[in-house]
């Protein structure tokens, strides 16, 4: 389903082009199609300034399941030794479900010494020395989550990391919300000129600038420190595949001529 919505401050008549911020967590987009004024005394072309936004709603097709094991040993060779058995037997147990060996990656190995600290935090004692590896697997059926997570446990997972729910159609989705936002631009400004300025009409974009695109929000189960004796039961009471929203907000300033 793909909705339109146009949202701002309130659009501006002006003398100038408006500049507005793009948010910290994505880079902005910009685009000047105006050559900059001269220093003449020639005013400044009227102009309006707008924002509009997009949301296109799909259906996700990818389930991409991150496992944790983790453990302290009292030397780094149980350690690697340790990790080794269950990294295998997570593996084993991804080929026992036929998922395809492509879509199964171990990430982000650590191996490393355990101190205990004093008040002072200087180093007292050696613990142990504690292992980390994680697993990452992509189903695309949603019944699949459960089983495989059952699965990973009883191989030697020791903690789920996240369940996040994706569409391998993104960049295509993105692509289409940020052109629907665009347009939904330009139908805000031409409702504002018939209604406050109806002797004018737009003219060029001096200005486009993205706000942000390709963000989107949707389902996500995060669970830290799952016993391995019930994960599939904290799955099934949080997991629900339901749609995911891809958003696109962007900001045009056009020029205003006579109609």
């Amino acid at each position: 389903m793909r909705t339109f919505a146009a949202f701002a401050s309130a659009a501006v008549l002006s003398l100038a082009c408006a500049c507005r911020s793009t948010p910290d967590h994505t880079p902005p987009t910009t685009l000047t199609l105006a050559s900059p004024l001269s220093t003449s005394t020639a005013p400044a072309p009227l102009s309006i300034s707008v924002e509009g936004t997009a949301e296109i709603e799909t259906v996700p097709d990818q389930f991409i399941v991150t496992v944790l094991y983790e453990a302290r040993r009292p030397d780094p060779q149980t350690a690697k030794r340790d990790c080794d058995e269950a990294t295998r037997g997570m593996l084993a147990a991804t080929k026992t479900l036929k998922i395809d060996p492509r879509d199964v990656q171990t990430q982000d190995f650590w191996l490393g010494p355990h101190y205990d600290h004093d008040d002072r935090g200087d180093l007292t004692k050696l613990l142990g020395y504690d292992v980390r590896k994680t697993l990452v697997v992509t189903v695309r059926d949603p019944d699949a989550v459960e089983p495989l997570l059952a699965s990973l446990f009883s191989s030697g997972a020791t903690s789920l990391t996240s369940v996040d729910f994706v569409s391998s159609k993104q960049t295509e989705l993105r692509k289409q919300a940020r052109s629907d936002a665009a347009l939904a631009a330009r139908d805000k400004a031409d409702a504002m000129l018939r209604a406050a300025a109806p002797g004018q009409k737009l003219g060029r974009a001096l200005k486009i600038e993205e706000q942000y695109a390709g963000g989107w929000s949707g389902p996500n189960v995060n669970v830290a420190n799952v016993n391995h004796e019930a994960p599939s039961v904290l799955v099934r009471e949080t997991m629900a595949a339901g749609k995911i929203r891809i958003v696109a907000s962007t900001s045009v300033t056009y020029e205003l001529v006579d109609a």
